[in-house]
């Protein structure tokens, strides 16, 4: 058994150009990448995993995480070579021989390392003499520290054979750590010019999910989060004093470092496995980290291998991603995928360690906010399509095909899958026997577990960068299948692509040869020579800029999982035939401008300082919107009530019960100011505020205060008695009471003319289902206002058809009084299923008012208003296919033709499920097991199949007779949703959702027509949409704002938009205002939003479920 851990740099020389060495351009038919043999390369490199009755997964779980590999020129000759990790054997050093052809040096190179298990390696030029150095990280369950030491390898120079020679330093550095290291890497990040390190470590043994809230705060001697400074050569921890977190949770298997918010100072992304969750370090400047993971992210991976670090759509802003263990196919989902503990999920939660989903993320960076000075991202894994890779180690951001876009590579695959929930059960049961009987057979019991735990082999994953549209294209191609961790790029044969280096575990690793046609599309590859202190100008920022546009690289060199590369700085630039420039902002702040850049060829770019300028950071502009919240004086928290929706409903898809705040805006004192009535949840009094001259406001709870017991959800002010002011309706919502509680009691709020109101109890009809939205007309032109009320679930019944009412003003001499004339002008809306926005708008131009419904699971549909009673003409107006999770409708002449167009928000395009015309996304509502109980089965269809989303163990907590149907997950997960359900499926309720898009419905007259908005704000589902001119360029701008935080704890919850901003173009089209030019910060649960008009402005108020009111002015 050895280990060393390595530590890996590289001296980029030469200031000459060096030609590439072109190849043959390859047939259009020939795949992006060749896996070439052990025969071809000669590299034999085996990272064996032996198992016996004490070395194996079920004594030390990351037994199986295998090992990292390098690449740097370590002979200075302008190749790339490649160092490999072993877990329990030598490491190998490969020197690249041209050609694709490499020889082990490995024992001439004295390489191979010492005892311990190997994990991790890095390479830093850490003396800074133009030679690579090797630093490599150890853990594995050794209980001598001694031999659990990493190693740095310092690189003595080149031998009589031209073979780099190495020697161990790690102790005079102080860096022979003895914790259980996973990775390692150098960074700068106190700007003193020289490099100081971070380190990531892990536990042998899993801690006590019973006792976290003590071991959140318990230290830990070998595991945890380390910095340390760099005091002239020799490293001192500081990790305390700069505010790393170190304690008994820190399971960190992936590290990256980037200047993630634009400020010119290093940070750092570290990602944990188990319940800890990710943490994001932004850089004070000051010595000090603050970790801002719960600002930063909506939701993060829960199980976070490798990660990466780049900018992955040309936007100048760091985007990050990290990689988890989801399956892409239904058998691996359902046999491998545990069901999630709703009690676990909320109680990590609770305690700070964020929402985290076994899923891997994509966190775009939407900008920095201003106040806070924190980036804010936005997890796009969905509309990417990347979500969802396998065991997964290692993601990498690289250009595959040169046409300056950078494409993700996904190394995965694990030896034994100890998560398979067959093998969990058989131990389980082997166990219970073991402790039956009070006794032992240690060898052939851990020799029968091993044997039943199955392997998971897997190809590695390949996406190609589809562009703006933010989708990644999985490609194709012969490769074996293998258990893939550690993963490196560099143009191994000098042609002008980017080959690919993976260290497997229990099999020959092996180079992905690039085929990509290097004389159609171009490249750049720049070296870097830095400072005397830090020769490879690590934190160096290389902007390079050519016809197509702008391209971002930063210098790091550990990248993915327990990996580094130290080549070049590689950029395609597609078709562009010449570079413009490359900006490099050294690592001190500093920046040179070069001009004449060859290209195809690699170029060595070298600090100057004398040439060299201040490089300054600007400051975000003002942008479009600003928060005003605190200056306007509002103060009001919606505080939603604790309420277990999943109690009853095991397999519901998203929560019922928090779908507040009410908000409806109005001048409710006729001072010409507006004010507005924000709803209380459960528990909580509803308020009103008036705004005063200054566009301040005061609160007042009036008569709302006694009706507190209720749910406020939906609200609208109107003049419902023709006395010249407004009076007030609100819904109550919820799922909380059985149905037709009076919970659920709708009120009428009858207005003084000075603001103050008072509840009129026989005014309405007994409306006790559960709503949201209440839209006011003149439906009968009988001179007085009627109101639509939506009928939004039937508690405790998700998908039933429920009630949605027209009430008919028949108010008369200062009498109030709504009656229910639904069965009688709209009979169809008496059973109708879930309403979620309306509008009245005269379609036909007939002078009556027609009304507009969005639906869950159902169409828009348009009911045709004929002098008082309504038809649905949703068919004839092309509307009736697009089923969807349609959330928001709002009316505008969009395209300037003389007719009302609609903008819709539904759920978007960045959720786990799925839905389009080809592959329907499937619900079925019956009572499955015959207990009189009404059961949820959602269905996806993959690969011409449809199955059930929820797995084995949630299904049966609903439906036990699934368990006794399906013994085994194998059989569940073999199983399609006919098999496990038969012929109930069609004996019920079904639904089939074909569009998830927010779109644009132009209005062609007789029609309408769907055209689907940006994917760039299909991020998140949409709750409410403005048009308006925001940007003063008279041209109409559209804002949406939303989210859906209710998700059940299988599905990641929508919190990617903070607001998105299309603002008006050229032929009607709309682009992406980014959020940081507009200054939009529209984060949270944002339920619903208004119009007002302030004594200085106008504004938006935004309404957030279990959050703060906020008010954003337009400027």
């Amino acid at each position: 058994m050895k280990k060393t851990l390595l530590f890996l740099s590289v001296l980029l020389a030469s200031c000459s150009h060096k030609q590439a060495e072109k190849k043959d351009a390859p047939l259009e038919t020939e795949p992006l990448y060749t896996v070439l043999t052990a025969e071809t390369t000669g590299i034999h490199f085996l990272n064996e995993l032996k198992e016996n009755t004490y070395m194996n997964g079920l004594f030390y779980e990351y037994y199986y995480n295998g090992s990292g590999v390098a690449v740097a020129d370590f002979n200075n000759d302008d190749l790339a070579d490649i160092y490999f990790v072993s877990s329990l054997s030598e490491n190998k050093l490969y020197l690249n021989k041209g050609n694709m052809q490499f020889e082990d040096v490995s024992k001439a190179a004295n390489a191979t390392g010492g005892y311990g298990f190997g994990t991790g390696v890095t390479v830093i030029d850490i003396n800074n003499d133009g030679l690579m150095d090797i630093y490599y990280s150890k853990s594995g369950k050794i209980s001598d520290p001694n031999k659990r030491r990493n190693e740095l390898l310092i690189n003595q120079g080149v031998n009589a054979q031209g073979i780099p020679v190495f020697k161990n330093e790690a102790q005079s550095y102080g860096l022979d750590f003895p914790d259980f290291t996973t990775q390692a890497t150098f960074f700068d990040y106190d700007k003193d010019g020289d490099l100081d390190l971070f380190v990531i470590n892990h536990g042998i043994e899993l801690y006590d999910e019973n006792l976290m809230e003590e071991l959140i705060d318990q230290k830990s001697e070998f595991r945890g989060e380390r910095l340390y400074r760099n005091d002239n050569g020799h490293f001192v921890n500081v990790s305390d004093e700069a505010g790393i977190i170190n304690n008994v949770l820190g399971f960190g298997l992936g590290v990256a470092i980037g200047d993630l918010n634009n400020d010119g100072w290093a940070d750092v992304y570290v990602g944990n496995d188990f319940s800890e969750k990710d943490h994001l370090y932004i850089n004070n400047k000051n010595g000090t980290f603050r970790e801002i993971s719960l600002d930063a992210f909506g939701h993060v991976s829960n199980f976070s291998m490798g990660n990466d670090i780049a900018d992955i759509n040309n936007d100048g802003l760091l985007d990050i991603m990290t990689v988890d263990m989801m399956a892409e196919d239904n058998y691996t989902q359902k046999t491998s995928m545990s069901g999630m503990n709703p009690a676990k999920f909320y109680k990590h939660v609770g305690l700070g360690l964020h929402h985290q989903y076994m899923y891997n993320a994509i966190q775009l960076n939407s900008g920095i906010q201003q106040e806070s000075g924190n980036p804010q991202f936005s997890d796009i894994a969905q509309i990417a399509g990347v979500t969802s890779t396998d065991w997964s180690w290692a993601p990498l951001f690289f250009d595959m095909n040169n046409d300056g876009k950078k494409d993700l590579f996904v190394s995965n695959g694990i030896k034994r899958d100890f998560r398979n929930n067959d093998f969990v059960n058989y131990r389980k049961q082997k166990q219970a026997e073991v402790i039956a009987k009070k006794e032992i057979q240690t060898e052939s019991y851990i020799a029968d577990l091993l044997s039943k735990m199955p392997t998971r082999e897997k190809e590695n994953y390949f996406f190609l960068n589809n562009g703006e549209d933010l989708r990644y294209i999985k490609q194709n191609f012969k490769q074996p299948l293998s258990n893939s961790n550690g993963a490196a790029y560099a143009d191994f044969d000098n042609d002008g692509d980017l080959d690919i280096v993976v260290n497997n575990s229990s099999s020959i690793s092996f180079i992905y040869q690039n085929n990509s046609n290097t004389n159609k599309n171009n490249y750049v590859a720049i070296k870097l020579r830095g400072t005397s202190e830090n020769v490879n100008a690590l934190g160096a920022r290389v902007i390079l800029y050519s016809k197509s546009g702008k391209q971002y690289l930063e210098n790091y060199f550990t990248r993915g999982f327990q990996s580094a590369m130290a080549h070049t700085l590689h950029f395609g630039i597609g078709q562009d035939k010449k570079v413009d420039s490359v900006q490099v902002i050294w690592p001190n702040n500093t920046y040179e401008v070069f001009k004449n850049i060859a290209i195809n060829k690699t170029v060595t770019l070298a600090y100057n300082k004398e040439s060299v300028k201040k490089y300054v950071y600007q400051d975000p502009k003002k942008g479009i919107f600003q928060d005003i919240t605190k200056a306007s004086k509002i103060n009001f928290k919606h505080t939603e009530n604790d309420f277990n929706d999943f109690l009853e409903e095991t397999l519901l898809p998203h929560r019922m019960s928090q779908l507040g705040p009410a908000l409806a805006v109005a001048d409710v004192n006729n001072d010409g100011l507006d004010d507005f009535f924000i709803g209380g949840a459960k528990g909580q009094s509803s308020q009103l505020f008036l705004q005063n001259s200054k566009g301040e406001f005061s609160s007042t709870t009036q008569a709302f205060a006694k009706d507190s017991a209720h749910e406020d959800v939906g609200a609208i002010f109107f003049d419902s008695d023709n006395d010249g002011d407004l009076d007030l309706y609100v819904i109550s919502g919820g799922t909380e009471k059985a149905p037709d509680d009076l919970y659920y009691l709708d009120r009428l709020y009858e207005n003084d003319g000075s603001g103050k109101f008072k509840k009129s109890t026989a005014a309405l009809p007994k409306i006790t289902n559960s709503g949201l939205r209440v839209v006011a007309a003149d439906y009968d032109q009988d001179g007085d206002l009627d109101l639509f009320v939506g009928g939004r679930v039937l508690p405790g019944h998700y998908g039933r058809m429920t009630k949605s009412y027209i009430l008919e003003n028949q108010s008369a001499n200062g009498v109030l009084k709504f009656t229910d004339v639904t069965e009688s002008v709209i009979p169809e809306m008496a059973n109708h299923t879930m309403v979620t926005s309306a509008v009245w708008h005269d379609f036909n131009d007939d002078n009556y008012p027609d009304l507009l419904v969005a639906n869950e699971w159902g169409p828009i549909e348009l009911f045709i208003n004929k002098e008082g009673y309504f038809k649905n003409e949703t068919k004839a107006y092309g509307l009736d296919k697009n089923i969807g999770w349609w959330s928001s409708l709002t009316l505008d002449d969009i395209d300037n033709d003389g007719d009302m167009d609609i903008i819709a928000g539904n759920l978007g395009l960045n959720y786990k499920y799925k839905a389009s015309f080809e592959a329907p996304f499937y619900m079925y509502i019956n009572d499955f097991d015959d207990n009189q109980k009404e059961d949820i089965v959602l269905g996806y269809q993959q690969d011409s199949t449809v199955y059930p989303v929820r797995g084995r163990q949630c299904s049966s907590d609903q439906m036990p007779f699934i368990k006794e149907k399906f013994k085994t997950y194998n059989e569940f997960g073999s199983a399609s949703i006919n098999e496990i359900y038969g012929d109930k499926l069609n004996q019920g309720i079904s639904y089939e959702a074909t569009d998830f898009a927010s779109s644009i419905l132009y209005n062609q007259g007789d029609t309408f027509t769907f055209s689907p908005l940006p994917n760039r704000v299909q991020l998140s589902s949409v709750n409410r949409i403005f048009v308006d001119d925001y940007n003063q360029d008279k041209k109409k701008d559209i804002l949406l704002l939303g989210n859906l935080y209710g998700s059940e704890v299988e599905t990641p919850r929508n919190d990617a938009s903070y607001g998105f901003l299309l603002v008006g173009a050229n032929n009607q089209e709309f682009e992406y205002l980014p959020n940081q030019e507009s200054n939009l910060w529209a984060k949270g649960d944002v339920k619903d939003a208004a119009l007002i008009n302030l004594a200085n402005g106008k504004a938006i108020l935004i309404a957030k479920n279990n959050g703060e009111l906020s008010l954003i002015k337009v400027n």
